[in-house]
This record gives structure tokens, sequence and C-alpha cells, in this order.
């Protein structure tokens, strides 16, 4: 049997051997740098700057809830992210030529708030439902980040 040092040794030597995942509870949300820090649930070492996406910039990026399990997968023994999440907080969701569906939604709502209609007796006054749209519209900023 190889002793602890040799056991280390070749790990180290194979950088990708025995990739893993492991269930781990989120102590920290960075929404600036879309990453995370968490405690692995089998007490091992804390995990930090845990990616959230596949790489900088646009894209989609769930936010976990501080407190709830995620699991992390690992792309190496030294870079970690987030395969599955458990709560959700929010969601950022933009292109590249760096629109937002939180801001597309809400201008959408706005649009329609302020919908005026031409009829045979001129432009209508106003939407009916404007309190119940503005309610969904201030739902979007929980849901969505950006």
């Amino acid at each position: 049997m190889d002793s602890i040092r040799d056991m280390i040794a070749a790990l180290a030597a194979n950088p990708n051997a025995d990739l893993f995942c492991t269930p781990a509870r989120v102590t920290k949300v960075n929404k600036d740098t879309k990453t995370i820090d968490c405690e692995p649930l089998d007490d091992s070492a804390d995990l930090l700057g845990v990616r959230l996406q596949a790489g900088a910039g646009h894209g989609m990026v769930a936010y976990p809830k501080q407190g709830s399990v995620v699991i992390v997968s690992y792309l190496s023994k030294d870079e970690a992210y987030v395969s599955q999440l458990g709560e959700i907080e929010s969601y950022e969701l933009s292109t590249a030529a760096g629109e937002s569906l939180k801001t597309l939604l809400v201008d959408f709502i706005d649009q329609v708030i302020n919908l005026k209609v031409a009829t045979n007796s001129g432009a209508s006054l106003k939407v009916i439902n404007a309190v119940q749209l503005s309610q969904i519209k201030n739902r979007f900023n929980t849901f969505f980040n950006a």
C-alpha cells in the first residue's frame, strides 16, 4: 500500500485525477465577480471564488440564496463552478450588446402602461389596469438582478 506522501504526489502529478462534485452551503454571494464562497457539507475546507458563469461577461447567471445548498463541480483541482443550485435569489440575463432581459421587460411594461389607442372619439385616456401592470414591473426587480 502506498504511503500518504506517495498518494499526494500522485494526485499532484495528475491534476485531473479524481475530480468530483460536492454539496456545499453558500456563505457569500458576490454579484460583481459572479462567484460565491461556500462551505462543503462534509466539513472540508471552505471553497472561495466558485464560479457561477462559464466565462466573464454577458450571458445567464443564477444567483443562489445565501445559506442555500449548491453542488460544486471541479474543472481542475484548483478551479470549481456551481453546477446545480438549490434556492435561487435572482437571475441575470444579458446579451453581448448589453441588453438585459429585465430592462427589456420593464421598458415593455412602461410602454403598455402609457399606451394610447386611437378611438372614434379621440385617443384613449389611460390604461385601466396600470396599477396591476406596475405591480408586475416591480416583481421583475426581485426576479432579475440586471
